[in-house]
This record gives structure tokens, sequence and C-alpha cells, in this order.
């Protein structure tokens, strides 16, 4: 009897491990679909803004400029991971970067106070309309001065 529960329990095991299989497959699939047409919108948006910046000559203030942005990483078992990335745009110096699997608003804001110090000479922070940017975290920047 423990040899028919113990194959039962097997064949479960293995019909879950297809099934897991088949919807991560799926769903890299649909980010690699999508991740083309991401980046390249999000290409096309990084040259308007250079442009933008160029034609503006705001090259004076790029010193005191910061921008962050999420990037999608697919891992080997197709797991989906998130990187945090902050950058100087006067320097183009990497700030900070830092992975999670599920960025919540918290999270950002912490990264936040992480990369930027207090002692800081930065007046603006660009970033997307990213639904985990939203009105609170604004307001927490504001108050970092």
């Amino acid at each position: 009897m423990t040899t028919f529960s113990g194959i039962f329990s097997v064949l479960i095991e293995i019909a879950h491990l297809a099934r897991t299989l088949f919807t991560d497959g799926m769903y890299f699939m649909a980010l690699c679909a999508r991740s083309r047409t991401a980046l390249a919108a999000e290409n096309l948006f990084l040259r308007k803004q250079l442009a933008f910046y160029q034609e503006r000559k705001v090259t004076n203030h790029a010193k005191v400029i910061v921008a962050c942005d999420f990037l999608t990483a697919v891992t080997a078992t197709f797991k989906c991971l998130y990187v945090f990335v902050i950058i100087e745009l006067g320097t183009r110096k990497l700030l900070h970067i830092h992975v999670t699997d599920h960025p919540t608003t918290s999270w950002t804001q912490q990264q936040l106070r992480e990369a930027i110090s207090s002692d800081h000479s930065y007046r603006f922070l660009i970033h997307d309309r990213d639904c985990i940017f939203f009105s609170q975290l604004d307001q927490s920047i504001t108050h970092l001065n």
C-alpha cells in the first residue's frame, strides 16, 4: 500500500513540476517578447531626454540631477528579478544598483535613502511614471532635501 501512495505522490510532484516549468516558460516567452518593445521605447525616451538636455543647455545643472529606473533580468530558472539603478547624469556614474524579486514603494524609498547621503548636492530626481513611483515617494524624496 505504501508503494502505491509513494508512486502517486511522485507522479503528483512530477505533474506539479511540469506545470511550473510550462507556466514559467510561457512567462519567460512573454517577458522576452515584451522586453524588446520596452527596451526600444526606453531607448527612444532616453535619446529624447538627452536631446532635450543638450538642446536646453541643461548640462550646467547635470551635476545636481539624478535619474533612477527599474530593469528586468531573467535568471537561469526563469525567475524575474528587478534591478533598481540610480545614476548621476553629470558624471554618468552609477550611484546605486540593487536587485529584488518584488519591488515596493517602501523598498524603493529605502534604496534612495541608502544611495543619496544627507550631505548631497542633488536637486532633481528623474523617474518614469511607473506605479512604484507615486506621490508618497515624491513627498518622501522632497523631505530628503
